[in-house]
């Protein structure tokens, strides 16, 4: 099973890798990496926390979302800045997945 768990990853990271080449890495680095327009600039964070947090309800895992959020860190698509966020909204999203599960 650890041999089949290496191959999917190297599998999954190569597979990433094709995908975010040229265009579409210029795209995603403009767009993930900007602040929002001039008198909202400092709600960028804000909106990145929101993000993380929607995504890991939608996938109902932070390690699933943070573990597909650091390889793009890794190949320099997200910055290090956009990460924390991110990984910080997903924290408070597995624990409002938590709480949903808890009331049902």
């Amino acid at each position: 099973s650890l041999i089949l768990l290496c191959t999917c990853l190297t599998i999954l990271v190569k597979t990433l890798q094709s995908l975010l080449m040229g265009r579409m890495a210029q795209t995603l680095k403009k767009h993930i990496n900007s602040d929002l327009p001039k008198p909202f600039g400092w709600l960028t964070g804000y909106l990145f926390i929101v993000v993380g947090m929607g995504m890991t309800i939608l996938v109902q895992s932070s390690s699933v979302f943070t573990s597909a959020i650091t390889p793009l860190v890794g190949m320099g698509v997200i910055s290090i800045d956009r990460m924390f966020p991110l990984t910080l909204g997903s924290n408070i999203g597995t624990t409002g997945t938590a709480m949903l599960a808890s009331l049902a």
